[in-house]
């Protein structure tokens, strides 16, 4: 099962996950074998933002990438399995930095 980032309305189904673990756990796994799962992640998703501030906007080889203040391990897994997640870019005036800011309009 996948979380559904572009659909917030259709929230993980924890009744049928757990049902279909229990049956892989009584049919599949052997006697003595623990299964440790981590659900972080299923837990979490639907409960918040990532919130980050935009440094800086590249483009390379046609595509448009917004360059922010947080780890590149943050969201490296969604992106190398071509997920999309729904964002919001929250403009402010404030800039403190000597560059000047650049900006990126409808870009997909």
């Amino acid at each position: 099962m996948n979380l559904a980032y572009a659909d917030l309305e259709k929230q993980f189904d924890w009744d049928l996950f757990a049902r279909g673990l229990s049956s892989v756990i009584e049919t599949k796994v052997p006697p003595g074998l623990h299964i440790l799962f981590e659900c972080g992640r299923y837990l979490t998703a639907s409960c918040g933002y990532y919130a980050a501030e935009v440094l800086d906007i590249k483009e390379n080889h046609g595509k448009t990438y917004a360059i922010i203040r947080g780890g590149t391990h943050h969201f490296r897994l969604p992106s190398s399995w071509q997920h999309s997640h729904p964002f919001t870019v929250i403009h402010t005036d404030k800039w403190k930095y000597p560059f000047s800011r650049r900006e990126a309009r409808d870009e997909l």
